[in-house]
């Protein structure tokens, strides 16, 4: 969400590109790797092959394939971010021309012109099966251009449909979960999370507390509230996250917040505001279980605060490092006892 603020923020037309089988086009193999061949190769009995590539499935394909990635876009000019290695950046003259977010094999980006000329030689270095620009699909997200500069955001149908309610299989009253049943909790709620802390904000907190509460107690009865979440989610697409051109001065705004109950949560909320005006553009949220037992409502609440202020510090900087520095930031609590602290 921060790359696509920052990119319409500059007027630079919002682009996607994807990588035809990208860990093929990682460098070759240091060391040596043997698989034995598909029954569909039709080979002799015993033969084994050796990997020249970091195949998709082997421990450290993924690595590879970022280190060629990085070396790639290094060698054109780009820069890699201190504070987000998996962002890249295009600077000239002292000033952001470009920036790029990867995400394996999908890239996110926008530039000006110039930025343009270096797009046409990554893909003489780097085979590119797709490059659309405006409206497209991205990381499971259904990205649109709208009226005005502005950025609807859903989830793709594909990822909504692909969550099922679990099956409720009876018995005695208070019967603890199998470790089939918690399998698939998990999977299921991850699988929501994911997508939750991208742009369902208002689902964080109530899958979190679901997972905390199955791991204390792993009841049965919580079987149902996975349902319920599910059926939230797969209603999202009458949530729309919109996201619109920022100008002038940008203001970093981050809200942290506590249970001081037995789910132990602790979470936050970032958003860019475009200074004395009510435009806000969300930029992402998470709601964890706390890594430490607190023992009343203000110890609860001051870990939150020092959880999102961490957040909102490493966003600062990676402002700062992209030439928006000084950029204004706000720490909000809704806990009056900590706020007379401060």
């Amino acid at each position: 969400m921060m790359t696509i603020t920052i990119i319409i923020s500059n007027d630079w037309v919002l682009n996607s590109m994807d990588v035809e089988k990208a860990f093929l086009q990682s460098k070759s193999l240091k060391r040596e790797v043997s698989v034995q061949p598909p029954k569909e190769a039709a080979v002799d009995s015993g033969t084994v092959w050796r990997l020249k590539k970091a195949a998709y499935g082997l421990g450290g394909a993924a690595k590879e394939w970022y280190e060629t990635l990085s070396k790639v876009l290094l060698s054109m000019g780009l820069k890699k971010s201190r504070n987000d290695p998996a962002l890249f950046y295009y600077e000239k003259n002292g000033k952001v021309k470009e920036i790029m977010a990867v995400h394996v094999d999908d890239f996110l980006f926008g530039g000006d012109k110039d930025f343009e000329n270096l797009m046409g030689v990554l893909k003489k270095k780097i085979v590119i099966s797709t490059h659309i620009k405006n409206c497209f699909k991205f990381c499971g997200l259904q990205i649109i251009t709208k009226e005005y500069k502005t950025f609807e955001i859903t989830l793709a149908d594909s990822k909504v449909n692909s969550i099922e309610k679990m099956n409720r299989i009876m018995g005695p009253r208070g019967r603890k979960i199998t470790s089939f049943e918690e399998t698939m909790v998990r999977s299921r709620i991850g699988s929501m999370q994911w997508f939750a802390a991208t742009c369902r904000p208002d689902l964080c907190v109530m899958l979190n507390s679901i997972l905390a509460r199955v791991n204390s107690t792993k009841d049965y009865s919580y079987i149902s509230s996975v349902n319920t979440a599910v059926d939230r989610f797969q209603r999202c697409q009458e949530n729309k996250l919109m996201l619109v051109p920022l100008k002038g001065k940008i203001c970093i705004e981050a809200y942290g917040d506590s249970a001081f109950d037995e789910s132990n949560q602790i979470g936050y909320c970032l958003v860019l505001r475009q200074e004395k005006t009510q435009k806000v553009n969300f930029i992402g949220c998470r709601s964890i279980k706390s890594d430490r037992k607190a023992w009343s409502t203000l110890a609860a609440e001051t870990h939150a605060m020092q959880y999102v202020m961490d957040r909102a510090i490493g966003m600062k900087a990676l402002f700062h490092e992209l030439g928006l520095k000084n950029t204004p930031t706000t720490i909000l609590t809704d806990n009056l006892s900590l706020n007379k602290v401060l």
